[in-house]
């Protein structure tokens, strides 16, 4: 990186083409050519989270009307997003391939084996349930 990006602090309000807006959130954008340009998600001033967010760059802002807050949290922050720009991208290692598990739909199935037909089973009565004492013996006489 040749040139040191400031990155504004939260809370900065800025004046843009577009009207004046307060810096939510803040990053470090890589361009094609290698260099870094700072973006910003900014809310609209005086609506803030009534209206939709809005990106902008260090280009879209015309003037800083009043910088936000900061210390050495800060600018220790910014100092390590300047960092991260800097290092490669991590790899994520290549997902593993999946097997191919295709179906020939013009061949013809596999046969499958009949299930032997299963006899439909027997009740069995017991024969204490047969005595007259039973209180369900008129219930199961019915189903007879």
């Amino acid at each position: 990186m040749s040139k040191q990006v400031k990155l504004l602090p939260l809370g900065s309000a800025v004046k843009t083409d577009k009207g004046i807006f307060m810096i939510a959130a803040r990053g470090l954008q890589k361009q094609k050519d290698g260099s870094f340009l700072a973006g910003y998600k900014a809310i609209s001033h005086p609506m803030g989270l009534a209206q939709p967010e809005i990106l902008i760059t260090e280009k879209d802002i015309v003037t800083v009307l009043k910088p936000g807050y900061e210390d050495a949290e800060d600018e220790a922050f910014s100092k390590s997003q300047q960092e991260k720009a800097l290092k490669p991208p991590i790899k994520k290692p290549e997902p593993e391939v999946e097997p191919n598990f295709t179906i020939d739909l013009k061949s013809k199935p596999a046969a499958v084996p009949s299930k032997p037909t299963q006899q439909p089973e027997q009740r069995v009565v017991k024969q204490a349930s047969l005595h007259p004492k039973d209180p369900f013996y008129n219930l199961r006489r019915r189903g007879k």
